[in-house]
């Protein structure tokens, strides 16, 4: 331990009091220079240790404030956490050698990120967020969308999104023995594998999720519409990284630069809960396909949602509404657009969203449709302007419904179903096969109608059955909510029912072949068998393209009747001339 002598040390403290000794003025100083001011004063034998401690401190500052620079450049720092790194720095005492750096950037990246990453993992973040913020630099509003400049800067985004995701999903993998301790959580994992494998081999999103927007704003809905066939061409040929070249378009936008779009919460980065997993993937020749009905899905999903923000921000802006200084106003905003995009807001069911979302098939596209035809009137803090526009989408969407049931009923008088407490309204009849053209949200209007008239129709014999009559046996609200929710139960539930009921769904034999099948197998080759095996429905093909393209088709099993193969497709032809 080396220390000046008193009288040195007195001096020393007198300089500095005087002004003779200026650290601003040692710190300019080369290392030479600052050893020969100091054995001018203290002498050479004590000139090399002030040296040497005073420039030990400046380090420490430098690195101090280099680890503070690595951190913010990281971006999206919360004040909390920003506040826990400025803390920890400032503790320092001394200038952190490679091997301790190494370890403390780690925890810095780990507080940042929510997992554990390695040094060079974490160098590599910073060098992608570097080359984020470059880009952005470069950017002015005069630039266009769709310009190189916007477009560079939003793939060297999504490049930075894409591989902080690899590093959660590598960090969050489970072990053979994590999947044995923790049942619950193995079951949601499975059920997700399922409900993924169910809802491939198709474009469903068009005419589904995405019918609202079809109905309220088709130029925006077919601009997409076409561009999903595309994405899935290039994903079965075997695209390079297909989706990335959708998010560098969003990512480019001026609503995504300026921050609006996070603002408002608008889902763009998260997975679309009808493909919760991507382990299919890697199932052979099967994962190509799994990958194109996947990107098709999500990616139409995204753009119709920045695409929709986007018109809806400049339509306030020429009514003089605000919807960003406000934060109610803008989450307002953000709902109205993500559920008008069949993704719905779970309020607090928001913190069990995955598990909720392996249980039930599309739990967050029924509350998107429940937002949509109540037009977010029950929700909290909702904005005049959002009222507005969904009030206006609901009339849309009610005209056009009613627009293509009454042409579909003149075309086949009978092949529609007016009274809303049956489970054929909204649905076009063709044999034994029912088309649901309103995205599943007649079935929310029929469970209302049966509760507000206290009474059900039969689709087979239209008969009204009163309901809560009391009578053994009779029908009762609570089966007509069960049944509900219970057609809406994802692969993994809909097991574990059949083996609680001992029988299928149907009231069928319950065998391991049979719940395998139905457990695993694509919703539309179960939907195409169903067809094939019914002599009453309409023309396949054409019944597997409203399949694939997202309108709901279910055969009922009917009396077989003598007609030809040519007569049997008959229904379906003479409605399309």
């Amino acid at each position: 331990m080396w220390c000046l002598t008193g009288n040195l040390a007195d001096k020393f403290l007198g300089m500095i009091r005087g002004g003779s000794i200026n650290p601003e003025s040692l710190m300019n100083m080369t290392s030479a220079e600052r050893h020969t001011f100091f054995a001018q004063h203290f002498g050479e034998v004590n000139a090399k240790s002030i040296n040497a401690s005073f420039e030990g401190k400046l380090l420490l500052k430098n690195q101090q404030q280099g680890i503070v620079n690595w951190a913010k450049r990281m971006g999206g720092l919360k004040p909390e956490i920003q506040r826990d790194i400025l803390s920890r720095v400032r503790r320092m005492d001394k200038v952190l050698e490679p091997n301790e750096l190494t370890g403390f950037l780690s925890d810095l990246a780990e507080q940042k990120l929510g997992i554990g990453v390695t040094f060079e993992e974490a160098t590599r973040i910073t060098e992608l967020a570097k080359d984020v913020y470059g880009k952005k630099a470069g950017i002015t509003d005069a630039m266009p969308d769709g310009s190189p400049e916007r477009l560079n800067y939003g793939a060297s985004r999504w490049t930075f999104d894409k591989y902080v995701g690899e590093l959660k999903t590598k960090a969050t993998r489970k072990r053979l023995g994590e999947y044995l301790t923790h049942p619950i959580s193995t079951f949601s994992d499975i059920g997700g594998f399922a409900k993924a494998l169910k809802a491939t081999l198709d474009n469903s999103y068009q005419f589904r999720q995405g019918i609202k927007v079809f109905v309220s704003h088709p130029v925006i809905w077919s601009r997409n519409f076409a561009k999903s066939f595309k994405l899935i061409s290039r994903e079965l040929r075997g695209g390079k990284d297909v989706m990335g070249g959708v998010m560098a378009d969003i990512y480019s936008r001026q609503n995504a630069i300026n921050r609006n779009y996070s603002r408002w919460k608008l889902d763009l980065g998260i997975n679309e809960e009808q493909f919760p997993t991507t382990a299919p993937e890697k199932i052979p020749l099967f994962g190509r396909v799994y990958k194109a009905a996947e990107t098709a899905y999500t990616a139409t999903a995204r753009k119709t949602r920045a695409d929709l923000a986007d018109y809806y921000f400049d339509v306030a802006q020429k009514s003089g509404t605000d919807i960003i200084s406000n934060q109610a106003d803008a989450l307002s905003f953000g709902k109205f657009v993500n559920a008008l995009t069949g993704r719905g807001y779970m309020g607090k069911g928001e913190r069990i969203g995955k598990f909720t979302n392996n249980v039930f098939f599309s739990i967050r596209n029924l509350k998107s449709n429940w937002d949509f035809l109540t037009a977010h009137q029950l929700q909290k803090d909702v904005s005049p302007f959002v009222r507005k526009q969904a009030a206006i989408n609901l009339l849309k969407y009610t005209g056009g419904m009613a627009a293509i049931l009454t042409v579909a009923n003149a075309v086949k008088p009978g092949s529609v179903e007016t009274d809303p407490r049956s489970v054929d309204f909204g649905k076009i009849k063709l044999g034994d096969t029912r088309f649901d053209v309103t995205g599943g949200m007649g079935g929310i209007v029929t469970l209302a109608f049966r509760m507000a008239r206290m009474s059900t129709k039969s689709s087979t014999t239209g008969r009204v059955t009163p309901l809560n009559t009391g009578k053994f046996g009779a029908p009762t609200v609570k089966d007509q909510v069960y049944n509900f929710f219970e057609n809406k139960f994802a692969p993994a539930t809909s097991l574990l029912r059949d083996l609680a009921k001992g029988e299928t769904y149907g009231g069928g034999k319950l065998t391991l072949q049979g719940e395998a099948y139905n457990f695993l197998t694509p919703m539309m080759v179960t939907d195409f068998v169903e067809l094939q095996n019914n002599p009453n429905a309409p023309n396949i093909i054409l019944a597997m393209i409203a399949n694939g393209l997202g309108f709901g088709v279910n055969t009922y099993m009917g009396k077989p009747k003598t007609e030809s193969k040519k007569q049997k497709g008959s229904h379906w032809t003479d409605f399309i001339k």
